[in-house]
């Protein structure tokens, strides 16, 4: 099977890719700025999904899509939105043309906005979202019109554990316990389960990949059980050593878990436990800072 994977440059994309290759499917994959290194075998395209001639450059014929890029919180609103909309449009368009049987794209949590429900689903009502979580919105509702000729599946992702960079709560909070920074936590006794596995993710998108499926499915995944914030705070702390001081802030904050039941029910989804999601990704942290 070829597969086209968008965003090689992030870290999601590149373990994507990587699982991909080891089940030797044929990868093309494009990249906006950042051209990925270590990819042998994969044809790695420069193109900015908004701009429509740069298509002519991809391969006439695709059997599955990989929608991984997207602009981020930290780009203008203006970079966002054109991100999301022609970015999607164009590569629909695409889609269609080249006989993809498949797309599956990653979404976010940030799809729902003012959360005000202890458990987070695919019914969870969307209520105000900021602009990118409307942003993924847009993206899922471009996708679902033509979802009867090109089957769609959209994960509305949580933390996607793999890279200490990233912007996500508990990465961000890894590197200040790093650098032995106080810390000031909400909710200690609230329960968490608001992560995945970089790798766990990329093996069931691969598993997708290589089945059949119909219509359009947006849904949240995420690890199973759960921790308190407490334990997961002190859990990092411990494994990197760390002196900060932890502190209770006691203003109200609203907290939630999320039910990855749809992805178990409809896709054989078999998540892993939340404790050892934070072990994967506390070892990569120890590892690279030996």
């Amino acid at each position: 099977m070829t597969i086209l994977v968008t965003g090689a440059g992030s870290y999601v994309a590149n373990a994507i890719i990587r699982h991909l290759c080891a089940r030797n499917f044929e990868v093309t994959a494009t990249y906006r700025t950042h051209r990925p290194r270590d990819l042998g075998g994969v044809e790695l395209l420069q193109l900015d999904l908004c701009e429509q001639s740069g298509f002519r450059r991809l391969p006439r014929s695709v059997d599955a899509i990989i929608h991984i890029a997207a602009g981020t919180p930290r780009h203008t609103v203006d970079e966002i939105v054109k991100s999301a909309a022609q970015g999607a449009i164009n590569l629909q368009r695409y889609a269609l043309d080249s006989g993809a049987s498949a797309l599956v794209l990653t979404s976010s949590v940030s799809i729902y906005g003012q959360i005000r429900t202890s458990i987070v689903d695919e019914t969870t009502p969307i209520l105000e979202p900021d602009i990118y979580g409307a942003s993924k919105f847009l993206v899922e509702r471009t996708f679902a019109t033509t979802a009867n000729t090109l089957p769609v599946i959209a994960f509305r992702l949580p933390s996607v554990l793999g890279c200490l960079e990233s912007g996500a709560w508990v990465p961000s909070l890894t590197r200040r316990l790093l650098k032995h920074e106080n810390v000031t936590i909400f909710n200690p006794k609230a329960t968490f389960n608001n992560a995945i596995d970089v790798d766990e993710l990329s093996r069931f998108i691969v598993s997708l990949i290589a089945k059949s499926f119909r219509g359009f499915h947006a849904f949240p995944i995420a690890a199973s059980g759960s921790m308190t914030v407490a334990e997961l705070v002190a859990l990092l702390r411990t494994s990197v050593h760390s002196n900060s001081v932890i502190s209770i802030d006691a203003t109200p904050k609203r907290s939630f878990v999320i039910s990855s039941t749809y992805a178990k029910s409809y896709f054989h989804y078999e998540p892993i436990d939340i404790h050892a999601t934070i072990r994967r990704f506390l070892e990569r942290v120890v590892s690279r800072n030996k």
